[in-house]
C-alpha cells in the first residue's frame, strides 16, 4: 500500500496491491488482493472480491462473493461464490450460494439474483 488511507486487511495477501485506494477493508486471505484505486468497498470471507482493481462501493460477504469482479461498482453479494462470474456489472445484488454464478451475469448490470444455486 502506498498513500490509500482509512483501510483494514486482515488475512494473507489481502488489500497488496492497493495504491491510492481508501476505505476498504478485506477480512479474508486474499480479499481484495488486486485493488489498486477502488474505495469503499468492503470484503469479508476468503477470495471476497479477489480480482476488484478499481470497483467501487462493493459489498461481497461469502467465501469467492464478486471473485471476478474488476471494474463493476455498487453491487452486493452475499452467500458463497455469489456473483463470482461478474466482471464488469454494476448495480447488482446477488443472495444466496452461488447465486449469479454463471457467465450470463459477467457484465449484467441492475440485477436482483435470488437463489440457492444457478
Amino acid at each position: 500500500m502506498t498513500t490509500g488511507d482509512l483501510n483494514t486487511a486482515i488475512g494473507y495477501d489481502a488489500l497488496t496491491a492497493n495504491t491510492t485506494g481508501y476505505k476498504n477493508t478485506a477480512n479474508g486471505n486474499y480479499a481484495l488482493k488486486s485493488n489498486t484505486v477502488g474505495f469503499g468497498n468492503t470484503a469479508n470471507g476468503n477470495y471476497a472480491l479477489e480480482s476488484n482493481t478499481t470497483g467501487d462501493y462493493n459489498t461481497a460477504a461469502g467465501n469467492y462473493a464478486l471473485e471476478s469482479n474488476t471494474t463493476g461498482n455498487i453491487n452486493v453479494a452475499i452467500g458463497n461464490s455469489a456473483g463470482s462470474q461478474n466482471t464488469t456489472g454494476s448495480g447488482n445484488v446477488f443472495i444466496g450460494n452461488e447465486a449469479g454464478n454463471t457467465n450470463s451475469y459477467q457484465t449484467a448490470s441492475n440485477k436482483l439474483i435470488v437463489a440457492n444455486s444457478d
